[in-house]
């Protein structure tokens, strides 16, 4: 073999173990917050980071039970509406004694449109519904990491005429999730 093939070889399969590498990394590290050390999984405390809301969500709420957390429920410390996905955060930077939970809810349509309007119900793969589920001992500290399109969304009309109350349930695989629900108040622009 030629010194030319050896170096084509090498790289090929160094850029494909790099690639497996990438998605042999859980969906919750992509969240992992940007103040933590992940060093020895250590978690750094900042006083600054607890009660983060995005402005248009309001009334958040986490709870359910999955297999590393046994029954929980906590008001969400942290959401964060970015078009088409909500990302709620219950627990141990808020306070809560059951650890840490955290649901991404996604939509291909965004949650502001037509499929969304208050009286719907939207599940599985409606308006490209999904959901990411992790929970741990705190955040960014997560024992389950998992994705589902097992999802139901209920939407009522809002406490303002520009607001939608939105009901949340994600099912998980049983042996290691569970479920997680709740709900929050999206302010509709």
């Amino acid at each position: 073999m030629t010194a030319h093939r050896e170096v084509f070889y090498v790289r090929h399969i160094t850029t494909i173990a790099a690639i497996g590498a990438l998605f042999a990394l859980s969906g919750c590290f992509f969240f992992r917050p940007y103040d933590r050390d992940d060093s020895a999984d250590v978690v750094v405390e900042d006083p600054d980071y607890a009660f983060t809301y995005d402005a248009q969500i309001q009334e958040a709420w986490v709870g359910g039970e999955m297999a590393d957390l046994g029954q929980f429920e906590g008001d969400a410390y942290e959401a964060t509406y970015y078009g088409t996905s909500i990302t709620l955060h219950a627990g141990q930077e808020g306070g809560a004694d059951f650890g840490w939970a955290m649901i991404r809810l996604s939509s291909f349509e965004g949650f502001e449109g037509d499929a969304f309007e208050p009286g719907t119900t939207v599940s599985g793969e409606d308006a490209g519904v999904s959901a990411q589920g992790c929970t741990g001992p705190s955040h960014g500290n997560y024992i389950f990491d998992g994705t589902t399109n097992d999802v139901t969304i209920v939407v009522e009309e809002g406490p303002t005429p520009t607001s939608r109350l939105f009901h949340y349930t994600a099912q998980f695989d049983s042996s290691r999730g569970g479920e997680t629900h709740g709900s929050f108040v999206l302010e509709v622009n």
